[in-house]
């Protein structure tokens, strides 16, 4: 926002030079980005637009920090009211609170000064007639936006409301907009006379030959005019102060000055006024606590110090006593809408005092071990295996098209094509591997990424293999894959030719798939391995027992699985089990093509007591008669 450093000088005698003014502010309140000529560019927060977007909000600002007197003409005017000369009717006082009218006579317009068109100029402002640049000086000074009307081309009463849909409205500059019934219009009976809080219409333009004059100083509601000011594409310094909110009160404050500087520049009567306002916000009072502030900014601040910055800024100090000597009572001006608890009060005083001159303590905390995060070690872990398997690790979009994602549509999309959220990361890598196909003979990848459903969202990752046998070599890869994780009760279970459950004491980790007779995928939940894994390994004290081993071999059917004998094993529910494991695989059969030779070796371990061999063979005999009975074994 644009201020001028002459205005700034008239407003607080003494602030030092241009180059010195900006640097201080620059460190105790706001960021000059420029300062050129006789102007300054001075970016103003949000949060501040109610007090500081004005060159008497700025000036209370730098007399503060610079500990001088300001010169503000805010002196009270006898305005006349209740003549009758001018009528308004609000017809929503949510939309607009405060409506403040002054009704002037004017015996000649005559020419705008050269120190109001100066300072019009450094603030990037273009003069146009005394009655229309004395709106826009005082919209400087007070940060309050005004608008005059040619009171004789009114029909009427003022009326503030929303505009009918499709109304037609001719603003100053002769644009022509279309409003719609969320638009919130200044009118009389002819029809708007104004965008409210934004521009002026040119029905009721003041000219030259302009007699009488109404003043119109309002406060609406911002988010009412930022959705008006975005829809019809048209920002002014108006919408852009009334969008990021001003204070109620300022209204009356900006009608004031400007009905004396109409009454001082060109003679102008004020005949009459009328205020219409709905409930107003009341005084907000704060404790402000000098032990709290100590022990909260790391300085030892007397009582009257911090007082005596507050008071610095227009904040009212109240003596009445309180039960902690240490506090006081602080009235916060109304146009300080940014101030609302004790915290607000503390930055207040400790940017006047200067945040660079605070002595830097180091802070007086436990030091305590940094805490392990299991579920980031099992991603970590997973990554170290499957690079040292040869795979590469990918990343896709959580965002996908509707024909990967089934329902899960995104109210805000960040593209057209990214409208869903994902329920799988498979899709992804069918994706990648399809891509790469033409490049790569042979691919490795995974994913470690989250999924979602209409409820929660859950951790998975995802392994693709394009290679000969791909389904056989990814069954292998996770096999290894979990027990390196620790795990020993695995099970893989054919679903289909195509697809088979993986399995880890009786919890369904997830599928593998086969795309093709070179393409699989697979995806596990990361969130139910790592319950598993966490339990696997566990400390549990070793039995003080010894364990027995013994080994099956058997011969099988080709079409028989490793996971399908385990599964055999499995349901027996043997007792004293503790490990079984495959140690054996040959299939090269010179007289029988069809058949497989696997052998594998069950661990028998109590923690109770040493078994003997004959409990341990009773329960190896329960293993051979299921093997034979279920899937046609040989017991070699």
């Amino acid at each position: 926002m644009k201020f001028s450093y002459s205005l700034l000088k008239k407003l607080v005698p003494g602030i030092p030079s241009k180059e010195k003014f900006a640097d201080v502010i620059n460190l105790k309140a706001f960021e000059v980005e420029e300062a050129t000529g006789n102007s300054m560019e001075i970016k103003i927060t949000p949060n501040r637009f109610a007090d500081a977007a004005s060159h008497w909000g700025m000036a209370l600002e730098a007399a503060a920090i610079f500990n001088l007197k300001t010169k503000l003409d805010d002196k009270p005017l006898n305005i006349p009211k209740g003549k009758g000369k001018v009528r308004v009717v609000v017809e929503n006082k949510h939309a607009c609170p405060v409506y403040v009218a002054h009704y002037l006579e004017v015996v000649k317009i005559g020419e705008t000064p050269a120190w109001i068109k100066s300072v019009l100029e450094d603030c990037g402002l273009r003069p146009i007639n005394p009655v229309v640049d004395i709106m826009n000086y005082v919209m400087l000074e007070t940060g309050q936006p005004l608008h005059a009307f040619d009171a004789d081309k009114l029909d009427g009463s003022i009326v503030v409301r929303f505009a009918k849909q499709g109304e037609k409205i001719v603003s100053l500059d002769n644009h022509s907009y279309t409003l719609t019934k969320e638009d919130l219009v200044i009118a009389d009976k002819s029809g708007a006379l104004a965008i409210a809080g934004i521009k002026g219409g040119k029905r009721a333009e003041v000219d030259k030959n302009t007699k009488r004059i109404i003043v119109e100083a309002a406060n609406f509601n911002q988010a009412n005019i930022y959705k008006t000011m975005k829809r019809i594409a048209l920002q002014t310094d108006a919408s852009m102060r009334f969008s990021r909110g001003l204070s109620p009160y300022s209204a009356s404050i900006g009608a004031n000055r400007a009905s004396g500087l109409l009454k001082e520049v060109i003679k102008a009567k004020v005949v009459d006024s009328l205020v219409v306002a709905g409930k107003l916000p009341g005084k907000e009072i704060i404790e402000f606590n000098t032990d709290k502030f100590n022990s909260l900014i790391g300085l030892s601040l007397g009582k009257k110090q911090a007082a005596d910055y507050l008071k610095s800024l227009g904040f009212k100090i109240i003596t009445k006593a309180l039960k902690n000597k240490n506090s006081f009572l602080v009235e916060v001006p109304p146009l300080r809408q940014d101030v609302t608890i004790f915290e607000d009060l503390a930055e207040e005083v400790v940017r006047l005092y200067g945040v660079n001159d605070l002595k830097p303590t180091p802070p007086l905390v436990g030091l305590v071990p940094v805490e392990s995060d299991d579920i980031v070690n099992l991603k970590k872990e997973l990554r170290t295996i499957l690079v040292g398997f040869g795979f590469s690790e990918v990343y896709n979009y959580s965002f996908v098209d509707k024909k990967e994602a089934d329902s899960l549509e995104l109210m805000n999309p960040i593209a057209e094509d990214k409208k869903y959220l994902r329920v799988s990361l498979s899709h992804g890598l069918k994706s990648n591997i399809t891509l790469n196909a033409r490049e790569f003979a042979t691919l490795r990848i995974f994913e470690i990424g989250k999924v979602f459903s209409t409820k929660n969202e859950e951790a998975r990752f995802a392994l693709g293999v394009k290679e000969p046998e791909a389904m056989l070599h990814l069954k292998g890869i996770i096999s290894q894959l979990l027990k390196r994780l620790g795990l020993t009760d695995i099970l893989m279970k054919d679903e289909s030719n195509n697809s088979l459950t993986i399995k880890s004491d009786g919890v369904v980790l997830g599928v593998a798939h086969s795309l093709n007779s070179n393409s699989a995928i697979a995806e596990l939940n990361l969130d139910a391995l790592l319950k598993i894994v966490i339990a696997e390994n566990e400390y549990r004290p070793l039995s003080k027992y010894p364990s027995i081993s013994r080994d099956i071999s058997l011969v099988v059917p080709r079409d028989i699985k490793v996971g399908q004998v385990l599964e055999v094993i499995d349901d027996v529910n043997l007792n004293h089990i503790q490990n079984v494991d495959l140690i054996d695989y040959f299939d090269n059969f010179e007289d029988d093509k069809s058949r497989l030779s696997l052998t594998f070796r069950l661990v028998f371990r109590s923690e109770e007591k040493t078994l003997t061999d004959e409990e341990v063979d009773k329960e190896f005999k329960k293993v051979e008669a299921a093997l034979v009975s279920k899937i046609r074994a040989v017991i070699r």
